[in-house]
């Protein structure tokens, strides 16, 4: 898609997530639409998930709320839920095609390998990922650590989730390594070679566009909120205010905050 349509797609995103701030059941019905649409696309390829997973980052403020379902005191935010999404997704991959070229090859020396679509077994260097392992050991020590003191393991989890998200990185790393494999067997072809190299191309510049598309929009909606905030003497503009800010408070979307000399300090973070 090119960047004008993945654009007008995040804004229209935004414009249901606002209006559904004021009807509880659009909330819901985007929530499971963007949640399905995201585990139909990712069972397709799994990068297709990781460009949603992106767009919420950016979009989705500090929580990643635009969209959330909420049951009995349970809250499942959009973010949270694209994690598991892409996670699960990820895993039955990585297992699928284990199991797949273990049973096919019973008598094959144990080492980290993956079949491809196409072509020779995909030979899965885990050295890069050690630092992350050193990343996760810490803050499971951390985690420990605050068991052991009596701490509330919710207020933990809600400390930690942050660098869970992290984890994130492996399916990334994952859908890369399966596009640049260059320790190709000896049987591949150059054409092979090529046709990797293509995809892997094409996978960064659809990240790029996710992530150029997002990031003008966020900088469109700050200058949005500015002006608005900065003009509260127009009656139209006064009477959307506090809407508007109640939806940036409550999804978690960015800060607004009221200084002297009608000045408004906005920060949309991603």
């Amino acid at each position: 898609m090119r960047s004008r349509t993945i654009f007008s797609i995040f804004l229209l995103t935004e414009l249901v997530s606002y209006t559904a701030y004021f009807f509880p059941w659009l909330n819901t019905v985007g929530f499971f639409v963007i949640v399905v649409a995201a585990l139909v696309l990712s069972l397709r390829r799994l990068e297709y998930g990781l460009y949603f997973v992106l767009a919420d980052l950016i979009l989705g403020g500090k929580t990643g709320a635009l969209f959330s379902f909420e049951y009995v005191g349970f809250f499942l935010s959009l973010r949270m839920a694209l994690f598991i999404v892409v996670m699960a997704v990820w895993a039955s991959n990585v297992g699928r095609e284990f199991i797949s070229r273990r049973g096919g090859a019973p008598n094959a020396p144990e080492q980290s390998s993956v079949r491809g679509r196409q072509g020779p077994a995909l030979q899965l260097n885990w050295k890069p990922l050690r630092w992350w392992g050193v990343l996760g050991a810490a803050v499971l020590w951390g985690i420990g650590v605050g068991l052991a003191r009596g701490n509330n393991f919710g207020d933990l989890f809600l400390d930690a989730n942050g660098y869970f998200y992290a984890v994130l990185i492996l399916p990334f790393w994952w859908v890369t390594r399966r596009e640049t494999n260059s320790e190709l067997n000896s049987n591949s072809t150059n054409n092979e070679f090529v046709f990797r190299n293509i995809r892997t191309h094409s996978l960064f510049v659809s990240l790029n566009i996710v992530f150029f598309a997002a990031t003008a929009l966020l900088a469109l909606k700050a200058l949005f909120a500015v002006y608005l905030f900065t003009h509260a003497g127009n009656n139209f503009l006064a009477a959307n205010l506090v809407p508007f800010y109640r939806w940036v408070r409550d999804t978690g979307a960015g800060e607004i905050t009221w200084l002297p000399g009608n000045f408004a300090r906005v920060f949309f973070q991603s």
